[in-house]
């Protein structure tokens, strides 16, 4: 018998950074094939993101004037995996961020607790610390304070060694509401029980195991889930985080903006143009866990696993290979003086195109 019986949905919640998107690609590249095998994975695009921010009342970007996703859209939504025949996917790992009152509705809107199952995709605490850090770097400064407290405190996401200090003395809510496993399996198995919760640990070394693991889970056949090569978000290197963070903090001290131009010009120009427009060198650095707060990571880790085993959830791959064992090769510490000059001449470039282009539409 497979996890997903007939007439079920699964709800795959995530969280962020543990393979959401290789698995998201694939179930989509794969949805003539899935439906051949009577499984709906619902819509065009490769996730349901927007579906899911509809869900929690939120914009589905960072973009200040956007609007939070109508309700209708959710509602339609759901109405449609109710109409399907057999068995569902859904995923977003928005679904992660819900509170036990959005859990509650979003599970009734698809059938109640008899008929959702959920599925987490868990990935080391190691790997996920470094690659939180650098991805709210490359967001930029959230919206400014208001008037006279700009300057009073920093909106720029800390250094990351201090960064990795506070969140590992458990100052940092956002982080530890997606990444305490065992809180965020209780979440929802306090609205469908806990054997209908399970989860898959992700394999940074073997690409094909979640999705192997994935159509055990969904009761696919073998091989229908294939790895989709596609641009990805690439993290940044030390080196470009170092210029990064500095640029991102005189900006926020000497030249502030409204923060629909922060928007346009930072965010989607200057940072984004970053990572698209270029590769880090062979010399430059990975961000990563520093030795010095691996074994509180892995001490974290490890009673993670006991309160997982103790629950009881359907369990696919290994929890032991949530542990990275030791740390690392080198890292370098601290910001940097010296950086590659490329990194500042995409940035420029990335902001004059923004730049560029609002002068023409002005």
């Amino acid at each position: 018998m497979t996890f997903l019986e007939s007439g079920e949905v699964l709800v795959h919640i995530g969280p962020p950074k543990t393979g959401t998107t290789a698995l998201q690609q694939s179930l989509a590249a794969a949805r003539r094939q899935m439906r051949g095998q009577g499984v709906l994975y619902p819509g065009k695009k490769f996730s349901h993101w927007t579906a899911s921010c509809s869900a929690l009342g939120i914009s589905t970007t960072t973009h200040p004037s956007d609007p939070p996703v109508a309700p209708e859209v959710w509602e339609r939504f759901a109405q449609r995996v109710g109409r399907r025949k057999d068995r569902a996917v859904v995923s977003s790992e928005q679904f992660a961020d819900a509170s036990p009152e959005l859990v509650a509705k979003i599970v009734g809107d698809l059938g109640g607790p008899d008929r959702v199952r959920v599925l987490l995709t868990l990935r080391p605490l190691g790997l996920i610390l470094p690659s939180s850090w650098q991805q709210s770097l490359k967001s930029g400064a959230p919206k400014p304070l208001p008037g006279p407290l700009r300057k009073a405190k920093s909106r720029v996401v800390k250094p990351y060694e201090q960064w990795l200090r506070e969140t590992l003395e458990g100052k940092n809510a956002t982080f530890w509401g997606r990444f305490d496993y065992p809180a965020l399996m209780r979440r929802w198995a306090q609205v469908v029980g806990v054997e209908r919760v399970a989860v898959i640990v992700v394999d940074s070394g073997d690409p094909l195991r979640i999705l192997r693991d994935a159509e055990r889970v969904i009761g696919l056949q073998p091989d229908t889930l294939q790895r989709v090569v596609t641009k990805t978000n690439r993290s940044l290197s030390y080196e470009e985080a170092a210029v990064v963070r500095q640029w991102l903090v005189a900006l926020e001290q000497q030249m502030p903006m409204p923060a629909e131009q922060y928007h346009q010009w930072i965010r989607r120009g200057a940072l984004w143009g970053l990572v698209d427009g270029r590769q880090p060198g062979v010399d430059e650095h990975a961000i990563r866990t520093p030795a010095w707060a691996l074994d509180a990571v892995n001490e974290r880790t490890n009673r993670m696993i006991d309160e997982i085993q103790s629950l009881g959830v359907d369990v696919n791959g290994s929890l032991a290979d949530l542990i990275i064992p030791e740390a690392p090769s080198a890292n370098v510490d601290g910001d940097l003086n010296t950086v590659p000059v490329d990194v500042a001449i995409q940035l420029l470039m990335g902001l004059a195109t923004m730049a560029a282009k609002d002068a023409k539409r002005g």
